[in-house]
């Protein structure tokens, strides 16, 4: 039989401290773990930090220590385009639109924050109460450019010639 897990209130752990890029939630040592899935950092300094972060997520220390440092998602230090997303309110009814998308009763979430920059999203692995990853889910406002020729447009190519 499977453990179940009942989630409350959106409390994170910001990792790294300083510049958080991923939110772990307040949850099982199993969901903590499997949130390092949504972190790819591109520096060594990151990749061992993620190697440890895994480490400390399967040892249960990250469950523990979040128990005294994880915050409410308001409190995070983000970039401006990236906050107005971080709101109790605003995740409140992504959750439940996710709930029900998804048709299961209880959920959690991790969320990675990206790299700062004007398409403002964040990227969410969504865990059932089971514990199981079940979906991604992007959160964010974007703007979409298209840059090339539209069928109405075919007399004239606004893309440069190729060389």
């Amino acid at each position: 039989m499977q453990k179940t897990t009942t989630y409350k209130s959106h409390h994170f752990t910001g990792l790294p401290f300083l510049n958080p890029r991923i939110l772990i939630p307040l949850a099982s040592s199993r969901i903590q773990k499997l949130s390092f899935f949504l972190y790819s950092p591109g520096s060594s300094y990151g990749k061992i930090f993620k190697w440890l972060g895994r480490a400390a997520a399967s040892t249960g220390f990250m469950r523990l220590s979040g128990k005294f440092i994880a915050a409410p998602v308001e409190t995070f230090k983000v970039t401006d385009s990236i906050q107005p997303l971080l709101n109790e309110n605003v995740l409140a009814h992504i959750e439940s639109a996710w709930r029900a998308a998804l048709g299961v009763d209880a959920i959690c979430f991790a969320l990675s924050l990206g790299d700062p920059n004007d398409y403002r999203k964040v990227t969410a692995l969504i865990f059932d109460k089971n514990e199981n990853p079940v979906a991604f889910g992007k959160i964010g406002y974007t703007c979409l450019l298209y840059t090339s020729p539209s069928p109405r447009d075919r007399t004239r190519s606004r893309m440069p010639s190729s060389a």
